[in-house]
């Protein structure tokens, strides 16, 4: 499996609440730098705190839009869950940088897409020189 199916698995056992799944696409190793400035440490690490238990349930994360090149992959990626306190429809867009090495996820470095209270403005695509990173993929 290349990089860019590698990282789709990733995401659809994440959108199926799959930790175990998603677990087993990184690195044991791996890191999750999220928006806030927090960083996650370890695969099944990872995979908890992307699926909190408490939303897990009603969540849900698509990939809008994949560039990849070799064992760098970058997505836009919808993710959407049920606030528990509230009980209202969440969105978020996020990019998301993933860097593979020997087959599997080792590093995830996310950027919130929107203002958001607590982190301040996000970056959004024109923030980024998107035609510098090339793709041998067929996406």
């Amino acid at each position: 499996m290349g990089p860019a199916e590698h990282v789709r698995s990733f995401y659809a056992a994440l959108d199926a609440g799959d930790a175990a799944g998603a677990a087993a696409h990184l690195a044991q190793d791996a890191t999750d730098d999220r928006p806030d400035g927090a960083r996650v440490t370890g695969a099944a690490a990872i995979a908890a705190e992307r699926l909190d238990d408490e939303s897990a349930p009603d969540s849900g994360w698509s990939i809008d839009a994949m560039i990849a090149d070799g064992e760098r992959v970058a997505v836009q990626c919808t993710v959407s869950w049920r606030d528990p306190d509230t009980g209202d429809r969440e969105v978020e867009c996020d990019s998301e940088w993933l860097t593979l090495h020997d087959g599997l996820i080792a590093e995830i470095r996310a950027y919130r897409g929107g203002d958001d209270e607590d982190d301040g403005p996000a970056l959004t695509d024109d923030d980024f020189d998107w035609s510098l990173l090339e793709t041998g993929d067929d996406l």
